[in-house]
């Protein structure tokens, strides 16, 4: 791994310096802008967060007075008007005077949809609504909780939203005692609150998009909400742990996930201490960011341009200090590369001091390199003539050497190598669907009375007459070569069995034709010649004992003949075995 790191690094520092340079500047423009904006955020960040705080702090503490008054007003009020109804039912005809009374007192209230009387058993001693509510009567409340916690504590009581008992919509239940003379409780007055008020002091807190109030009870449940539905159900939401906090008596701000609005909420919160609810004003956490976001956004404009104008300085910056060292790099480069436009550049006098005394260095190396450079063309010149000459003498030895590799010395044919391998490449190349190849071995017949009756010379003579006769009869691309003494072969392509045998015989007729003279005598001149055809499965030998078995043969029969190869010949075959080929 430190490996790898390394050769990163080495990478890294072998850039151009211009690539270096303008990273450097641009790293040392932005590492400040980066700290200072990110501490600029944190901070922003933090400014805003405390007024959010400050801000549903203040709104959820502004609410706790209204609802507290409101329920204390009421509480007081049902508090009055049990002095009257204590009065009435001294009377011995209290339950028809109960009626006149509440009917009375309850023109004089608001806020109350109904007042009921209970005696100690829960029974309904009187009751009186507001006009317009409909529903049945109840005779009995003594499952009330309201009513039975007052019953044994003898004081006030406020109960947590809850549907009404006289209709179905929902209420806070406020009870007050009835004490006789001997401070016992004889009755109880039970009265349902409209939450109307409440909602209204909860829907005068709006803020933002989506801010908002909610109201809860004791319990958890909703006494007000923008939900209509969840204010109508009283909703519980006591599984918040804000709203818990809330109802414990406990005042801050936190984040919750709002089931209603389902996203991340900033919540003030606060209780009613004499009611034991909660009061939470929740805003979305995204419009507090985006608020922070519009105040940030022209510091980040401003920063951006500000980056933008370093980088620009930046690259006129490392422009300014490498430019003249690339022009220096490559005027050298084309002076070493022998560029005839090339010439070093004189540093402006605006250029760094170091680029000048660099340009200076250069010009320097550059007469005394240019009075190396004339001393060395002077001996080029004379090396490239020595060489020239001398590559002119390799090129003809190579190609004499060429020649006698491939050709017979004496007739300029191809030699025996260069016949096999000529006839190997085509017997490679020979399938059963492509065009046939053949091969005629030719033998001079009674070549021994030639040399002996005229030398050495006048053998070599005929020699080379018969290698032009054979050229004249084959076609450019047919391959004749001398395999022997007095011996020839040809391998003809692409050609058939039939039009073998009939070169052949011209061939051999062609010879008979032109008697052969040496210092005036005049010889006669016959050929012997084999023909067979180039299989694929026969290799280079096979097929040269073939043709030399046929030419055998056909010097066997009497000379002046053309054989032509066949397997099933057993005179053929018999030749074959004793082929001159295998001990060549």
């Amino acid at each position: 791994m430190t490996e790898i790191t390394l050769g990163a690094l080495k990478r890294l520092l072998a850039r151009p310096v211009f690539q270096l340079q303008l990273v450097a500047f641009v790293l040392l423009s932005c590492i400040p802008v980066a700290l200072v904006t990110t501490q600029l955020h944190r901070v922003a960040w933090d400014n805003a967060w405390r007024d959010a705080t400050d801000k549903h702090q203040l709104l959820a503490a502004s609410l706790v007075g209204p609802i507290s008054n409101y329920v204390g007003d009421h509480r007081d009020l049902l508090a009055s008007l049990a002095t009257g109804v204590s009065s009435a039912m001294r009377g011995k005809e209290r339950e028809d005077s109960l009626k006149p009374v509440l009917s009375q007192a309850f023109s004089e209230l608001s806020g109350f949809s109904s007042v009921a009387v209970l005696n100690q058993d829960g029974d309904v001693l009187g009751f009186v609504r507001a006009p317009g509510t409909r529903g049945a009567i109840p005779t009995s409340l003594h499952e009330e909780p309201c009513f039975a916690n007052t019953l044994r504590s003898a004081k006030p009581e406020v109960s947590g939203v809850k549907q009404r008992p006289f209709s179905p919509k929902p209420t806070v239940m406020v009870a007050h005692p009835l004490m006789d003379a001997k401070g016992e409780v004889t009755a109880v007055i039970l009265g349902e609150l409209t939450l109307d008020r409440i909602e209204t002091f909860r829907a005068s807190i709006q803020f933002g998009e989506l801010g908002h109030s909610m109201i809860v009870d004791h319990r958890g449940r909703v006494v007000a909400h923008p939900n209509p539905e969840w204010t109508a159900n009283a909703h519980d939401l006591s599984h918040l742990p804000i709203v818990q906090n809330a109802i414990d008596g406990r005042s801050g701000v936190t984040e919750f996930f709002s089931p209603h609005l389902r996203r991340q909420m900033v919540a003030g919160y606060t209780p009613v201490p004499d009611l034991g609810w909660g009061i939470l004003v929740p805003q979305p956490k995204q419009e507090i960011e985006t608020q922070l976001h519009g105040l940030l956004r022209p510091h980040y404009y401003w920063t951006a341009l500000g980056l933008v104008v370093a980088i620009v300085l930046a690259v006129l910056l490392a422009r300014w200090i490498t430019a003249p060292i690339n022009r220096l790099a490559a005027a050298v480069k084309g002076l070493r590369e022998g560029d005839p436009n090339a010439a070093l550049p004189s540093p402006s006098d605006v250029a760094p001091a170091e680029v000048q005394r660099l340009g200076a260095t250069f010009s320097s190396l550059l007469q005394d390199f240019e009075v190396s450079r004339a001393d060395a063309a002077k001996r080029n010149r004379a090396l490239e003539a020595h060489v020239l000459r001398s590559r002119s003498d390799l090129r003809k030895a190579n190609r004499r050497a060429e020649k006698l590799a491939t050709r017979d010395y004496l007739t300029t044919l191809y030699n025996r190598r260069y016949f096999e391998h000529r006839l190997g490449h085509v017997i490679d190349t020979t399938s059963t669907t492509s065009p046939m190849h053949a091969v005629l071995y030719i033998d001079v017949d009674q070549f021994k009375i030639i040399n002996d009756n005229c030398g050495y010379p006048g053998g070599d003579q005929l020699l080379c007459e018969i290698a032009k006769r054979l050229l004249e009869h084959v076609r450019e691309n047919d391959v004749v070569a001398r395999v022997g003494g007095d011996e020839f072969a040809v391998l003809l392509v692409d050609t058939t069995g039939d039009r073998a045998r009939a070169l052949a015989q011209r061939i051999r007729r062609a010879f008979l034709r032109n008697r052969f003279t040496w210092k005036d005598r005049r010889f006669n001149i016959s050929v012997s010649i084999g023909v067979v055809t180039v299989r694929p499965d026969h290799g280079v030998t096979e097929t040269l004992q073939a043709a030399d078995a046929s030419c055998a043969s056909a010097k066997e029969l009497g000379r002046d003949r053309v054989v032509y190869y066949e397997p099933d010949n057993d005179q053929i075959q018999r030749r074959r075995g004793e082929s001159r080929w295998m001990a060549r």
